[in-house]
C-alpha cells in the first residue's frame, strides 16, 4: 500500500542532502564572484593598479624589492673590491639593473598565466559539491520512489 505522504515516496535523507548542497553554494558563493571578478581583470588585462589581484601586486612588490636589493649588494661588493667606478662596475651594475626590471615585468604575466590555470578548478571544486549533494538527494529520491512502486 503507497500510504500517502510525502516521506513515503522521498528518501529520508534527501531533505538533508540539499540543505547540505545549498549551505555549500552559499558558503562559496562569495569566493566565487571575488575569483570571477579576479579572473575578469586577468582576462582584462588589468594586473596593476589598485583593486586588482592582491597576490599580483604582492608578487611585483616582493620583485622590486629583490632586484633594488641584489643592485644594493652588488654596488656593495663592487665598492669593497674598488672597482665601483670601473667600466665593468657600470655594465655589470646596468645588466643586472636590467635584469631586475625584466623580472619584475614577469612577475603579473606569469602569476596571471597560474591564475587562469587553477581558477576554473577552484570554481568547479564549490559547484561540484554541490551538485554532487542534489545529485545524490535525487538519487535517493529515485531509489526510494521505486522500492515504493515494487512494494506495492
Amino acid at each position: 500500500m503507497g500510504g500517502g505522504g510525502k516521506s513515503s515516496s522521498f528518501s529520508p535523507y534527501a531533505a538533508l542532502l540539499v540543505q547540505a548542497a545549498e549551505h555549500i553554494n552559499k558558503e562559496m558563493d562569495p569566493a566565487r564572484k571575488l575569483l570571477m571578478q579576479q579572473m575578469q581583470a586577468v582576462l582584462q588585462g588589468n594586473l596593476y593598479g589598485s583593486g586588482t589581484i592582491p597576490l599580483i601586486q604582492q608578487g611585483v612588490d616582493a620583485a622590486r624589492k629583490a632586484a633594488a636589493q641584489s643592485l644594493t649588494d652588488t654596488q656593495g661588493y663592487l665598492a669593497q673590491t674598488g672597482a665601483a667606478r670601473s667600466p665593468i662596475a657600470a655594465a655589470i651594475l646596468g645588466q643586472l639593473a636590467q635584469g631586475g626590471q625584466e623580472a619584475v615585468a614577469g612577475v603579473p604575466i606569469t602569476l596571471a598565466q597560474q591564475y587562469l590555470g587553477m581558477s576554473p578548478a577552484l570554481i568547479g571544486a564549490g559547484t561540484q559539491a554541490t551538485i554532487g549533494g542534489l545529485a545524490s538527494a535525487i538519487q535517493g529520491n529515485l531509489q526510494q520512489t521505486n522500492s515504493n512502486f515494487s512494494l506495492g
